[in-house]
């Protein structure tokens, strides 16, 4: 079968034999796009459809009084988005210093250097990091503190 050039991600991919005319890959983000991005022309189309929507939303208010109310006063509990990455970007920054002064096992006998960084194996002070095109922390960062470094 023909490869097809996804719109939304702009990947490739084969069709279903199923479905010879999907335009769509499989991905969950680009068929929730789809979706939405069908349910909205729907809505604009269709006036029945447009009052069937609305009549569901506001029958699950009735069922939901409160839920609105709770929703953003739990929102207001968590940290703001810039607080959440500053607090990503202070954690990256301190695994990176600590790379600098702890030790480093090569993982890797290819062209590109592998190290991995182990944060209690040596007391602070030793300088054993040497310079890498792949470097793999101990530990979690989510990828927006990468986003705009």
């Amino acid at each position: 079968m023909a490869q097809t050039i996804c719109p939304y991600c702009g990947k490739n991919f084969q069709r279903s034999g199923y479905h010879p005319n999907q335009k769509i890959c499989s991905d969950a983000a680009c068929q929730r796009r789809r979706r939405a991005i069908y349910h909205r022309k729907k809505i604009a189309a269709d006036p029945e459809y447009s009052d069937t929507c609305r009549r569901s939303q506001e029958k699950w208010r009735e069922a939901h009084p409160g839920y609105t109310t709770t929703h953003r006063a739990q929102r207001r509990k968590r940290p703001r988005a810039t607080e959440e990455k500053a607090r990503l970007l202070r954690k990256l920054r301190r695994l990176i210093e600590d790379a600098k002064n702890n030790v480093a096992f090569d993982l890797t006998s290819s062209a590109a250097s592998i190290w991995l960084i182990i944060r209690e194996a040596m007391p602070r002070g030793k300088n054993t990091f040497a310079r890498a095109d792949v470097i793999v922390l101990e530990g979690a960062i989510h990828a927006a503190a990468f986003a705009k470094m």
